[in-house]
């Protein structure tokens, strides 16, 4: 988008290797919310995905997209949302919300190989489409991480879990490792937070 919809939309802006030129930019937000981005990464191809927190019940949303509509919550920005764009900015390739009825806060994105991504953040309760297998099936009690996997075409959830122990925990910022695994680094109150030997 060429113009800001509401009080704060997000933007994704790119320079010249060197600095000295703008390559692209663009505004990217509903008119009746704000957005926030907490996490961008670039795809194989060049093109860019940032992933954030929304209050606007009205974004851009592609069609096919894994979640085409705001979920709410209990608090200001209640859901995320993921947002892919061209190299030059000026194509919203896809977005999606990234929402269950809590609140949700992506504050990180490791990119795939295959385009696929994983998400990771904060969530405050029940509703995280986890997968058959996740290592957390469940909300453990106040704010939990997560790790939330989506297909490179943002329509599908490939995987999620939630991890955390009985107090909060937040996970910042991941890493691919290749194969689909991810590092993931974080913070954490809780004295029975899920570790290793």
């Amino acid at each position: 988008s060429s113009a800001r919809r509401a009080f704060s939309d997000a933007f994704v802006t790119r320079f010249a290797a060197d600095g000295t030129a703008l390559v692209a930019s663009t505004y990217f937000g509903g008119a009746d919310g704000e957005e926030y981005p907490y996490a961008m990464a670039f795809d194989s191809q060049g093109g860019m995905v940032i992933a954030g927190a929304t209050d606007s019940n009205d974004l851009p949303v592609t069609p096919g997209a894994w979640d085409p509509t705001f979920n709410g919550g209990t608090l200001h920005f209640a859901d995320g949302f993921v947002a892919r764009f061209d190299p030059t900015a000026s194509t919203l390739t896809w977005s999606t919300y990234l929402g269950t009825p809590s609140n949700e806060y992506p504050r990180g994105i490791a990119m795939e190989s295959d385009g696929s991504m994983t998400l990771t953040g904060a969530i405050d309760g029940p509703g995280l489409p986890v997968s058959p297998n996740a290592f957390n099936p469940t909300h453990t009690g106040g704010v939990d991480g997560f790790a939330w996997r989506l297909s490179a075409d943002g329509s599908a959830t490939l995987s999620a879990t939630y991890v955390g122990g009985s107090a909060d925990d937040i996970f910042e910022r991941c890493t691919p490792l290749g194969g689909g695994r991810v590092a993931i680094s974080g913070s954490t109150l809780s004295a029975d937070a899920p570790r290793t030997r």
